[in-house]
């Protein structure tokens, strides 16, 4: 749910902040159709009532995502400001590969300091982490309990969602049914290049070393 087109309301943010990347947004270059799919994931009334019962305001979170908010707003603009600005757009993929290998959302997740994250849409960023990764995981093992029980015919499941979801799956699944990782393999889902930011190798390090700082921060 969330983080689509919104219904005639236009892109919502997650696809405006991939166009100005130049990326493709997950739910217009998947094809889910296929006859073997399954979705696996909380109806858009039961994640309200999550969001609100975990203490985040459900409305302003889900119009922020949507660009209808004040806030929502203001962001959109920047990101179209970011879409014609390369060396800005280039200098957003850094953070944004910074921020992904840090664990920040995962930690956040599992009751990381999120809570005291200023300016978050909703109010407490921890909780609305762990309504969308581990709430929404919880889904997914439901299902996978199901298909266990009653499909014994099925001998693959593949199980396809966001990378933040992954560390709190693979332990659900390892620690319930007793699987355990036998290969990990990585594809290239963005690059991103200090140079193409204007940056030196220096000031490359030193922008690290100061987003690394401030995601520990989050854990």
């Amino acid at each position: 749910p969330g983080g689509g087109s919104g219904q005639g309301k236009g892109p919502g943010l997650q696809a405006k902040l991939a166009a100005a990347l130049g990326l493709a947004f997950q739910l217009d270059a998947m094809d889910t159709g296929g006859a073997r799919w399954r979705c696996s994931d909380m109806g858009m009334d039961e994640l309200q009532a999550r969001f609100e019962k975990a203490g985040v305001d459900a409305a302003e979170f889900l119009a922020f995502l949507e660009g209808t908010s004040e806030l929502g707003r203001m962001a959109g603009r920047m990101l179209d400001f970011i879409a014609k600005a390369p060396k800005m757009g280039a200098y957003v993929k850094l953070l944004l590969v910074e921020m992904m290998g840090s664990g920040a959302a995962e930690a956040m997740g599992e009751g990381g300091k999120g809570q005291g994250l200023p300016g978050f849409p909703g109010g407490d960023a921890a909780a609305a982490m762990k309504v969308i990764l581990v709430d929404r995981n919880g889904v997914v093992m439901e299902d996978l309990r199901a298909i266990l029980a009653r499909e014994p015919g099925t001998a693959d499941v593949g199980v396809f969602y966001g990378a933040a979801h992954m560390k709190d799956l693979e332990r659900r699944i390892a620690e319930e049914f007793g699987y355990r990782a036998e290969e990990t393999t990585w594809t290239a889902a963005m690059r991103a290049d200090p140079r193409d930011a204007g940056f030196t190798p220096e000031q490359a390090r030193n922008m690290r070393k100061a987003m690394r700082k401030m995601l520990e921060g989050l854990k």
